[in-house]
Parts: structure tokens; C-alpha cells; sequence
């Protein structure tokens, strides 16, 4: 089960990398060289974040017993917030 959270976890930080660059670079936000990609160790680092952050947040939660409500709307308000100043 672990192992498959972690493949799940790595394939979407590894792909939304991806995409948030693509977004990047197609609305000339970025000024990279032309015909310049980034090299594949950039998007599995950002795979690699992703495993780190989805298997420890759940660990920290348990280990200071917070008991914070947060219904879904919050949550996806922020994360479109963030997604939009990209």
C-alpha cells in the first residue's frame, strides 16, 4: 500500500512539473534559451517533494494531535489562489 502511494504521490508531483513549465513557458512567462528544456532530474525532484510532503504531513499530524476542521472549500480556493498567481 505504501508503495503504491508513493508511485501515485511521485507521478503526480513529476506531471504537474511538467505542466506548471509547459504553462510557463508557452505564456512567456519564463525567459528560457530557445529549444531549452529542463533537464528530467528537475520534474523527479519535484516527484520526489511531493512522496516527502504526502507521506509526512499525515506522520506530523498524528504527532501533534491537531484537530483542526477544514471543510474542502478552503482548501480548493487556496489551491486555485495558488495555481493562479503561477
Amino acid at each position: 500500500m505504501l508503495i503504491l502511494k508513493c508511485m501515485i504521490l511521485f507521478s503526480f508531483g513529476f506531471l504537474f512539473s511538467g505542466l506548471f513549465d509547459y504553462i510557463q513557458t508557452s505564456n512567456n512567462l519564463t525567459n528560457w534559451p530557445t529549444q531549452t528544456t529542463h533537464p528530467v532530474w528537475v520534474y523527479a525532484s519535484s516527484g520526489f517533494g511531493a512522496c516527502l510532503i504526502g507521506l509526512l504531513y499525515p506522520l506530523v499530524d498524528q504527532k501533534l494531535k491537531l484537530n483542526i476542521n477544514t471543510n474542502w472549500s478552503k482548501c480548493l480556493r487556496s489551491l486555485g489562489a495558488f495555481i493562479g498567481t503561477l
